[in-house]
């Protein structure tokens, strides 16, 4: 699954919500991939160093979203 698949299923005020949030990543860190992991859409740095180590995962839910930064290893 990648994110448009994510995406395809959700009401567009809760897509709209994550595109805000997405955006803003990406302005923090231009360099990041996105996939999903542990069913969330997950922002990675591209780099060759600790790329498998997400920076921040955001979950979309019924009535709220979701932001879960993670400790730098």
């Amino acid at each position: 699954m990648d994110l448009e698949d994510y995406l395809t299923d959700l009401p567009a005020e809760h897509v709209a919500m994550f595109r805000f949030v997405q955006s803003r990543i990406h302005e923090l860190w231009p360099k990041v991939d996105e996939r999903i992991a542990w069913s969330m859409p997950g922002f990675f740095p591209n780099t060759s160093v600790n790329s498998n180590h997400p920076l921040i995962f955001v979950r979309l839910n019924k009535h709220w979203l979701g932001i879960y930064a993670t400790p730098r290893i």
